[in-house]
């Protein structure tokens, strides 16, 4: 039965990761400029961080140079979580945190906050899996993805119509469409 669980969670995951369900395009359109001006207010800020559980705050990485961050949030309603709870892993909360310098993307860090500790036990086995690299800090996961991979993906997504642009601002829109996530 785990391994039916896994086999689902793999393709509803691919269909994110290649952007399967986002034919919305025209709404897509409309948000994409709605997304780029409301998220401008995360450029980059001293002591940016955001608190994930009782025992761990995320902080900008000192080391990483950009100008912009958006950063979106899901709870369990959202439809990544939601999809994932359906096929028994349990998050409460994602954080999807793009660095940019310019108009490329510099980092990418996805963040999964469960409810405890072997929940994310449970989530880190299927993406480690499934061949992704994920850290995780007690009841918090998280997959950390180079600019370069990142523009790679926003290329691949334009290109299959699922974005107006390639762009980082886009590439948040289609989040916000695809995963229904919002603007932290």
């Amino acid at each position: 039965m785990r391994k039916i669980i896994c086999l689902l969670m793999c393709i509803v995951l691919g269909m994110a990761m290649i952007g399967c369900g986002a034919s919305d395009n025209k709404k897509a359109e409309k948000n994409e400029t709605k997304a780029s001006s409301e998220t401008k207010e995360n450029v980059a800020k001293e002591n940016f961080s955001i608190k994930m559980s009782d025992k761990y705050t995320f902080t900008d990485p000192k080391d990483l140079d950009f100008d912009n961050r958006y950063v979106l949030s899901g709870d369990k309603n959202s439809k990544l979580l939601s999809d994932m709870s359906n096929m028994g892993y349990e998050a409460t909360n994602i954080y999807e945190i793009l660095y940019v310098k310019g108009d490329k993307a510099v980092a990418e860090y996805q963040y999964f906050v469960c409810k405890n500790e072997q929940s994310a036990k449970d989530l880190e086995e299927f993406y480690s899996s499934q061949g992704q690299k994920v850290t995780r800090e007690e009841s918090v996961l998280y997959a950390y993805t180079e600019g370069e991979v990142v523009q790679a993906n926003i290329t691949m997504y334009a290109s299959l119509g699922n974005m107006k642009e390639e762009t980082p601002a886009a590439y948040i829109t289609f989040l916000q469409n695809f995963q229904g996530l919002v603007k932290y």
